[in-house]
């Protein structure tokens, strides 16, 4: 890196923080699947392997008293918010000391200790939640911002533009994150629409937005610190397509292989 370009380099702290967290989310779910694979987890499996980069680079840009809604792939979110890996586990396990006392599982793990409004089993129901997030906020006067992650195939759901073009006219403190790991189950975003710069759809109804490599964490975390920077003055929502790819199948199978 140049000189002169030395007082923007990133701090070690953060450079530390945005590793540790992704490291962890990857360890999770790889013992997490041994913990599937073993039959110790019941319902589906589905794993955040490959999208790391996304909750860590996102939440590490959140303040305290920020919230976050889920989705179906929604591990990585969690632990990225801050949760309790033992209380995760607990919940995979269907043990009452889990998040949701083990009644929610794998796909609808929440921590509202953190403002995690929680994963969700419904593809597409974290816009609509976060935007009633933001909503709320607004109404207490608060600057909160609320982020909601999504995914490729939830931008073909109709809550998708619904509920982006009610935070946009209502100028919500909302960042609607679209993880396009290039499927939706086994269809390539191809198949499912003609347009596959996900972005512009918040273009078309006067959102700004934005593409960007949803691998690389730093960008992740500096993008979506401006996003919230321009929420709190009043500039929202935002939409951020983060472009990555899923290491796995849609979600794991109980045999040796996907």
């Amino acid at each position: 890196m140049p000189l002169q370009d030395k007082e923007n380099m990133p701090s070690s702290d953060l450079l530390e923080k945005l590793f540790k967290t992704a490291y962890k989310i990857r360890n999770f779910e790889t013992e997490g699947i041994k913990l599937y694979r073993q039959g110790l987890v019941r319902g589906y499996f589905h794993p955040y392997l490959g999208q790391e980069g996304i909750a860590t680079g996102a939440c590490a840009a959140l303040a305290e008293g920020d919230y976050i809604a889920s989705t179906h792939r929604g591990h990585g979110h969690c632990i990225a918010q801050g949760a309790r890996v033992e209380g995760m586990v607990a919940e995979l396990l269907q043990k009452e000391t889990g998040y949701c006392k083990g009644y929610g599982g794998s796909m609808h793990i929440a921590d509202i200790t953190k403002n995690n409004l929680g994963a969700n089993g419904i593809v597409g129901a974290s816009t609509p939640l976060g935007v009633g997030a933001a909503m709320a906020a607004q109404v207490r006067g608060s600057d909160a911002v609320t982020i909601a992650f999504s995914t490729d195939g939830a931008s073909n759901n109709g809550t998708f533009l619904e509920s982006l073009n009610l935070a946009a006219i209502w100028n919500l403190n909302f960042i609607l994150i679209v993880e396009n790991n290039q499927y939706a189950v086994s269809t390539t975003l191809a198949e499912a629409t003609r347009e596959t710069e996900l972005y512009k759809r918040g273009e078309a109804i006067g959102v700004e937005s934005h593409r960007i490599d949803g691998n690389d964490s730093l960008l992740v975390y500096e993008t979506v610190s401006d996003a919230v920077k321009k929420c709190r003055a009043g500039l929202g929502p935002i939409l951020i397509e983060a472009v990555t790819f899923r290491h796995s199948g849609h979600h794991k199978t109980k045999g040796k292989q996907d």
